[in-house]
């Protein structure tokens, strides 16, 4: 879970399918808040599939959030792939000393 002070942001998936992968399954990472699940990555996988796969992202997970990752794969045994995620912390709040991006400026003439 994201501690409530902080947010975080995720910065890389990396798949690897294991060469003993028998079926065809999807793969869903998900954000999960009190409101429910929010998808952020789904990964359809064949069951020939040999590639490995990096998502360069940006996602910004809330705070008291979980990252969650779900399978349909029907649990055959032996059949492994690895998911990894790396990212960081990040405060939640701005300060005055830390003003954050600015998106755009507007000034209108007087």
């Amino acid at each position: 879970m994201v501690p409530t002070t902080a947010k975080l942001i995720i910065t890389d998936f990396m798949y690897y399918p294991q060469a003993d992968v028998r079926a065809g399954y999807t793969i869903d990472v998900v954000e999960s808040t009190s409101a429910g699940d929010f998808m952020l990555l789904q990964l359809r996988v064949n069951s020939t599939s040999e590639t490995q796969a990096h998502f360069h992202t940006g996602f910004v997970i809330a705070p008291g959030s979980k990252v969650t990752v779900l399978s349909s794969a029907a649990g055959q045994s032996g059949s492994r792939v690895s998911l990894t995620m790396n990212g960081y912390l990040a405060p939640n709040t701005i300060t005055a000393t830390e003003p954050g991006p600015v998106l755009f400026d507007v000034t209108h003439p007087d």
